[in-house]
């Protein structure tokens, strides 16, 4: 005989048991995947990696940042007019962007 045929006779002569089974195998799952996914995390603190020393770097620049997700701003100019002739009131909108959202924000106006 066969492992699958044994194991079909298993099942079909013990109903209950293997429904037991079962249920007792998918708790314990459920309890082991609350434990695996409490303990993920979106820390990526790996010391020596380049990005790690970037945002190092990006922190001793700045004085914060490096590990925020970036809120990026786009600004679009109307056609024809060039950056210089619009860089205070570029750095006013940065300013303001600033303001409230509490980010850091970084312009090549600056």
């Amino acid at each position: 005989m066969d492992l699958l045929t044994r194991l079909t006779r298993l099942v079909l002569d013990h109903p209950r048991r293997v429904v037991a089974a079962v249920l007792l195998l998918a708790t314990a799952g459920c309890f082991a995947a609350g434990a695996v996914v409490s303990g993920a995390t979106e820390d990526n603190r790996y010391p020596g990696l380049p990005a790690w020393e970037a945002n190092d770097r990006i922190r001793a620049e700045y004085g914060t940042g490096g590990y925020q997700r970036p809120f990026v701003p786009v600004i679009s100019l109307p056609d024809g007019m060039p950056v210089e002739e619009s860089v205070d009131a570029l750095a006013s909108g940065m300013d303001t962007v600033a303001q409230q959202t509490g980010a850091r924000v970084v312009s090549y106006a600056d």
